[in-house]
């Protein structure tokens, strides 16, 4: 609970099934392993778009399915990376103090 404001679990857990919120963290994967950055925004946005079409988790996606999208992308890997606690744990925040502006 934040004070005072109850959430409702059930919404926030469904939300976060969606698969398209973790596009920044499957294009991620595909930089990290040499894909230039705007050809993995695009190869995930093609799947994105697959997906939605014909109604499947990429998540769900045979290895073969994915591979022609990008030789390196297995449902293992998308699995390990397109859920939120990977999508909190792979981000670092810098421990700066930021300076107050005045208004």
């Amino acid at each position: 609970f934040l004070k005072g404001i109850p959430l409702q679990t059930a919404v926030i857990e469904k939300a976060l099934r969606n698969e398209k919120l973790y596009a920044t963290e499957l294009a991620e994967f595909l930089v990290l392993r040499g894909t230039a950055f705007k050809d993995a925004h695009d190869i995930v946005g093609r799947l994105i778009r697959y997906a939605q079409d014909k109604d499947i988790r990429i998540s769900d996606m045979p290895d073969t399915l994915l591979r022609s999208f990008h030789a390196k992308l297995t449902q293992r890997d998308v699995r390990g990376v397109m859920h939120a606690e990977h999508a909190v744990t792979s981000k670092k925040s810098i421990n700066k103090k930021v300076p107050k502006i005045n208004a």
